[in-house]
C-alpha cells in the first residue's frame, strides 16, 4: 500500500471523512491498518503529529502575513482550487518577497490530507489576526512591508515582521504569532516550576525531562503516592465499566475484552511505570473513563485521589525544595522565560485571532524593574493549578497574571504520560503595565 493508497484509507474509515490525529477514534482506525500492515505505529502517529503542528505554525504566519499586507479574501471553494501562483500575491505592494509566500501555500496545497483538514480555519483566523494587528498599530498608514520570517532569516522573536515609518518607534517591528491560546500553555513544565521557585538543578533538572518522573525518581514516598493513584484509577475503571450502556460506551471493538481480562492482582501492586509500559491497554481504559456513567462517578469516586497523589505530592515536592524567598534575580529569571523576552527587543505578542496582544518588554526593560509574585493555589482543581500575579514591588500594582496548569498530556490518558504544562491565561493589567515596563517611551 502506498502512502497516498493508505491516506485515502484512513480518510474512508474516518468519522468525518477526513482524519485527525487529535481525534482519538481516528487514530485508533489509524492503529488498526498499521497493525494490519505491520509498520510501526507510534513512529508514523509522531510524524503525524509533527506534521500536523508544522503546517499550523506554517500557514498560519503566512496568511497573517498576507492579510496585513492587504490579501483579498477568497472564498473557500478558490481558496482550495485556485492554486497559489493564482491567489495574485505578487500585486501586493506591501507584501516582501512574494514568491517565498506562495511556495510555502503550494506545499500544503499539495498535501490534501493536511490542507483539506485545517487551512481555511487557519485561513480566517490569520484574516481576524491581522486585522486586529492593523488596527493596533496603526496600519496601513506607516506600513512599508511585511513578510513571514522564513527559516533561513536571523530574526530574534518574530514569526512575522513589519517595516514601518512611524514617528518616534523603530524601522522594523517583531511579531509573534500564537494560533489558539498562546505560547503560555507550552512552556517546559520543569524548566517553569524549577525556575519560578528556584529549585536547584541538581533537584529539579530543566527542559526535556519530565517533571513527575522526576518527582517520582526523587523519593519512595513521592513514589508511593502516585503508585496510588495510578491504582486508583485503575480501580475505578475496573469497578464500574460494567455499568456502561452499549449507547452511551466509547469502547472500540475487543476494548471491553481486554477489561474483562485485565490481571486484577495488579489493582494492589502495579507501579506508575509499569501502567506506563502497558501500552496495548490504555486505549481501553482511556475510552472507558469517557463513558458514562463514569464521566459522572468520577468527580467523587476517582479525581479526590488524583488530587492526593498528583496536586498534593507536586506541592510537598515544592514545599520541600523551593527556595525560601524568591531573589528579584530569580523572578526575573521566571519572567524571562514565561514572557519570552527578547534580551534587547521588545516585540509585539498576538495569540487568539488578536484577542491577546500585548508588547512583551526585553529582558533590559525588565531589569529595570523589582517584582513581587502573589500565589493562589487551586486546591479543588482536578489538576495542578496555580493563578500567578506579578505585580510592582514599589507600588504592588498589578502588572499581568498567568496560570500554571499541570495536566497529563498524553493521548493515551490518565497517567500515561508525564505532565505539561497547559496554562491558558495571561491577563495584562494595560495601564499598570504599560506604566512601569514603558515608562521611557
Amino acid at each position: 500500500m502506498t502512502l497516498d493508497e493508505l491516506l485515502l484509507e484512513w480518510s474512508y474509515r474516518s468519522e468525518r471523512g477526513y482524519p485527525s490525529v487529535d481525534n482519538p477514534s481516528d487514530v485508533f482506525i489509524l492503529k488498526q491498518i498499521l497493525e494490519k500492515l505491520d509498520l510501526p505505529f507510534n513512529e508514523i502517529i509522531n510524524n503525524l503529529e509533527e506534521a500536523s503542528t508544522t503546517i499550523t505554525e506554517e500557514l498560519h504566519e503566512i496568511f497573517v502575513a498576507i492579510f496585513v499586507a492587504g490579501h483579498t479574501t477568497l472564498s473557500k471553494d478558490n481558496f482550495n482550487n485556485i492554486p497559489a501562483d493564482k491567489w495574485d500575491l505578487d500585486s501586493l505592494s506591501l507584501l516582501i518577497d512574494p514568491q517565498k509566500h506562495i511556495e510555502v501555500i503550494q506545499k500544503w496545497k499539495d498535501i490534501p490530507a493536511q490542507w483539506d483538514k485545517k487551512a481555511f480555519e487557519l485561513y480566517q483566523d490569520g484574516e481576524a489576526t491581522a486585522k486586529q494587528i492593523n488596527s493596533t498599530l496603526g496600519y496601513p498608514k506607516g506600513l512599508k512591508g511585511v513578510s513571514r520570517v522564513f527559516p533561513e532569516s536571523t530574526k530574534p522573536k518574530g514569526d512575522i515582521y513589519t517595516k514601518q515609518n512611524v514617528s518616534g518607534y523603530k524601522d522594523e517591528v517583531q511579531i509573534s504569532l500564537k494560533y489558539g491560546k498562546g505560547q503560555f500553555n507550552s512552556l517546559s513544565a520543569s524548566e517553569l516550576m524549577g525556575t519560578l521557585y528556584n529549585i536547584p538543578e541538581d533537584v529539579l533538572k530543566r527542559k526535556g525531562t519530565g517533571l513527575l518522573k522526576q518527582i517520582y525518581d526523587k523519593d519512595s514516598k513521592y513514589q508511593e503516592a502516585i503508585d496510588k493513584g495510578v491504582r486508583s484509577y485503575l480501580s475505578f475503571i475496573i469497578n464500574n465499566y460494567k455499568e456502561i450502556p452499549l449507547e452511551k460506551s466509547k469502547l472500540k471493538e475487543g476494548e471491553k475484552e481486554i477489561l474483562d481480562n485485565f490481571n486484577k492482582d495488579l489493582l494492589n501492586t502495579i507501579t506508575w511505570p509499569e501502567w506506563r509500559a502497558m501500552k496495548s491497554t490504555h486505549d481501553a481504559f482511556r475510552h472507558a473513563f469517557g463513558s458514562y456513567p463514569l464521566t459522572t462517578n468520577k468527580k467523587t469516586e476517582f479525581i479526590p485521589s488524583k488530587r492526593e497523589a498528583i496536586n498534593k505530592t507536586i506541592q510537598q515536592f515544592k514545599d520541600e525544595h523551593a527556595a525560601a524567598e524568591k531573589s528579584q534575580e530569580d523572578i526575573i529569571e521566571a519572567l524571562k522565560y514565561v514572557l519570552g523576552s527578547d534580551e534587547k527587543d521588545s516585540y509585539f505578542y498576538v495569540a487568539e485571532a488578536g484577542g491577546k496582544m500585548t508588547w512583551i518588554p526585553s529582558v533590559k526593560r525588565l531589569e529595570a524593574n523589582q517584582y513581587e509574585i502573589d500565589e493562589k493555589v487551586k486546591e479543588q482543581d482536578a489538576n495542578y493549578k496555580i493563578d500567578v500575579t506579578v505585580k510592582e514591588k514599589e507600588s504592588g500594582a498589578p502588572l499581568f497574571m498567568f496560570d500554571i496548569l499541570l495536566r497529563f498530556a498524553g493521548a493515551g490518558g490518565q497517567y500515561t504520560s508525564d505532565l505539561a504544562q497547559k496554562g491558558s491565561t495571561f491577563k495584562i493589567f494595560k495601564d499598570n503595565f504599560n506604566k512601569v515596563l514603558y515608562k521611557d517611551s
